[in-house]
């Protein structure tokens, strides 16, 4: 094979921008044609020499010479035929799209294996610049995980880091991260943790073998949380972390199953994931073999995410032409795998309970017994001095309970339910505690 990998690329917007600026002057490879949407949008690095720009697909995926496609152009159903239609054809695919890898990686490792010389390689589908995915594929490859925790998603981290540091608003904060392009248009993805839930699925796939439908994990995001909160973490020795969480545990049948979920946890600062930052991601790995190994690096932007695609290519480029490569022929699944009976959300852990009430007599009498009707204990209760007795913020700190319990508790006195409590000026919020 020649040393020189013809490459396509779709999408050419921050990432396919970062890729061609990294790979400049680079004879490895050869950019041949980038398909875009729009073909009249301004673009702020220049083509590649001879490099032709459309919008057409098939004028990569039907164009024989072209050996590489590199997906960055992102969503899910376009991207899908797109990056089928090249594995059928022969061609290697480099993809940055944690959607579509999330939900078809499954099939897109069974085509690939129709075609053993064909690589799917997807480093940067997960955090970033961290080079996670080869950790698990290599690194940790014949090690039993036990535990996967991460930080996964640089906007929501920025906003909880300078709603912190600054005691702003959520909407103050959301609004600058836009302004700084750490934030999409349209937040939904990153703020409500659904970009975090296809990264954290991906990686249950690689640590525990398991295939998880990402509907079905608990998903909760950062939209809720108020200044009240950081204050009360304070208090209690925390830190405000949005994490994904996958654990293997043994369900009341005695079998293995992972435990699987997202959601704005207490962090004990004395946790790794307790000093992470801004835009930075983390993922803490607890294992048989190294105990607890920590990753961290920037989770997103231009050049660390193009690195990771960049490094992949050069490993296919050194597999295809015949040395030496740690790109492996297909994610290496664990072995054990087929002893996990399944995965579900209903965690069980102690939860911070945040209400905030019209101040009262009666009160926490009133709560109490609500949680008593649920089986939920007290472990403890907290509150600030009253600034403002018509918006009171105090906290109910419960044992160890089940998720679901907690949520049937929440739906008992939210919405409609909430008239039967005329103290409460807002529905109730809860975290769980990732250690308690």
């Amino acid at each position: 094979m020649s040393s020189t990998l013809v490459v396509g690329m779709f999408g050419y917007g921050v990432v396919g921008g970062g890729v061609v600026k990294l790979l400049e002057g680079d004879g490895r490879f050869k950019f041949k044609c980038v398909c875009v949407r729009d073909a009249n949008k301004p673009r702020d690095v220049p083509l590649p020499p001879g490099c032709k720009l459309t919008t057409n697909p098939k004028d990569i995926l039907e164009d024989s010479e072209i050996q590489l496609v590199v997906e960055v152009a992102g969503g899910v159903t376009a991207a899908k035929d797109i990056t089928f239609t090249a594995l059928e054809k022969g061609k290697h695919v480099v993809s940055a799209n944690k959607a579509l890898i999330s939900a078809h990686l499954d099939d897109l490792v069974a085509l690939q294996a129709k075609a053993p010389k064909t690589y799917f390689m997807f480093e940067a589908a997960v955090c970033g610049g961290i080079p996670i995915i080869s950790v698990f594929q290599r690194s940790l490859a014949c090690d039993k995980i036990m535990r996967v925790t991460g930080i996964m998603n640089g906007t929501t981290n920025y906003i909880l880091t300078k709603m912190r540091d600054e005691g702003l608003d959520y909407r103050v904060v959301l609004q600058d991260a836009k302004n700084k392009g750490y934030a999409e248009a349209d937040e939904s993805a990153d703020v409500e943790g659904w970009d975090a839930r296809s990264k954290l699925c991906i990686l249950a796939k690689l640590a525990f073998g398991i295939t998880v439908d990402e509907k079905k994990v608990f998903c909760q995001g950062i939209t809720q949380i108020t200044s009240a909160d950081f204050k009360y973490a304070e208090v209690l020795g925390k830190a405000v972390k949005h994490l994904g969480i996958a654990e293997r545990t043994t369900g009341s049948d005695g079998k293995e199953k992972i435990t699987i979920y997202l959601a704005p946890c207490l962090v004990p600062l004395k946790d790794a994931l307790a000093s992470v930052q801004s835009v930075t991601n983390a993922v803490e790995v607890v294992s048989s073999n190294l105990s607890t190994s920590v990753y961290i690096g920037p989770g997103a932007g231009r050049l660390p995410t193009a690195n990771s695609v960049v490094a992949d290519m050069m490993d296919l480029h050194a597999k295809s032409a015949g040395g030496t490569s740690s790109a492996p022929a297909q994610p290496p699944f664990p072995s054990g795998a087929s002893g996990i009976s399944g995965f579900e959300s209903d965690f069980e852990t102690a939860f911070y309970l945040r209400f905030l009430v019209n101040d009262k007599v009666g009160i926490i009498q009133k709560l109490a017994e609500a949680l008593a009707s649920q089986h939920i204990s007290i472990h403890s209760i907290q509150q600030t001095p009253i600034e403002n007795p018509k918006r009171v913020p105090f906290v109910i700190i419960t044992e160890k309970t089940k998720l679901s319990t907690v949520q049937s508790f929440m739906k008992s006195i939210s919405g409609d339910n909430r008239r039967a409590y005329d103290f409460l000026v807002d529905d109730p919020f809860c975290m769980p505690f990732l250690e308690f």
